[in-house]
């Protein structure tokens, strides 16, 4: 399987795994379409994954949307930008505009760049609820997310999952940053590298982001989804091959 591929099915792992974590979520098989609603109150963590092509895409499209508004959600779609033209017609059609466009960059865990963080900052391992709290506590702060959402995401069931780890950095005994790492085949995604808004240009960031593509050992991949501000730190760390830009698309 090439790194496009194992990008795509990590991507499609990882986004079922975090819905599963949630209690309450769901996942729901459509044609061509895995919805994840983890059915908290943020639209943007309730949505579906174009996984391959719908034999009928307005029907599929129709469905899905009943799927949302019966759960109390719009419907969002992504879809990778050029792979289902025929698709994103449809999307058109049906009145789905583009909200944003994010690329996957990949690396080697094993060559990308170690560089030196802060001293003072300890990392280490969330086992538990008061390593959850922290990563609240980070989350909010880092990424503006409601404080209940933030619980819901960051919940018991994400540090069971064999195939999850996170972590949490610590400066002067206060949880500044976090990081989640889901593996699947080989290949780690990288996801939620949040430092707060006190503790950045510090090098933190990216001191996170190679624990936890490093977070299991034996994985000859690791890829992420950037966003544009966080974009070049992670390109200075190795990150490169705009492989996927997937686009999220809300009615």
């Amino acid at each position: 399987m090439d790194v496009v591929e194992r990008v795509r099915s990590g991507y499609a792992d990882a986004e079922r795994r975090r819905t599963r974590s949630v209690r309450g979520g769901e996942i729901l098989q459509l044609d061509g379409v895995v919805m994840g609603f983890t059915n908290l109150a943020d639209d943007a963590q309730n949505g579906g994954l174009v996984t391959s092509m719908p034999v009928d895409p307005a029907s599929t499209i129709e469905t899905a949307a009943a799927a949302a508004a019966e759960r109390g959600h719009g419907l969002g779609l992504e879809v990778e930008r050029g792979r289902f033209p025929e698709l994103e017609a449809a999307l058109e059609d049906a009145g789905l505009t583009t909200l944003f466009a994010k690329p996957a960059l990949s690396a080697d865990p094993r060559s990308i760049w170690h560089p030196a963080p802060p001293a003072e900052l300890h990392v280490s391992a969330v086992t538990d609820d008061t390593g959850r709290a922290a990563m609240v506590y980070v989350e909010t702060d880092a990424f503006g997310t409601d404080l209940e959402v933030a619980r819901g995401l960051l919940s018991r069931h994400m540090l069971e999952d064999p195939e999850t780890r996170a972590f949490i950095g610590m400066l002067n005994r206060s949880p500044v940053a976090q990081a989640i790492a889901y593996h699947h085949e080989g290949a780690v995604g990288v996801y939620g590298v949040g430092v707060r808004s006190n503790a950045r240009r510090r090098g933190i960031g990216g001191a996170m982001t190679v624990i936890a593509a490093s977070a299991f050992p034996g994985a000859d991949l690791a890829w992420l989804h950037p966003t544009e501000m966080a974009r070049s730190m992670y390109e200075r760390l190795g990150y490169s091959a705009e492989w996927l830009k997937y686009i999220k698309r809300l009615d």
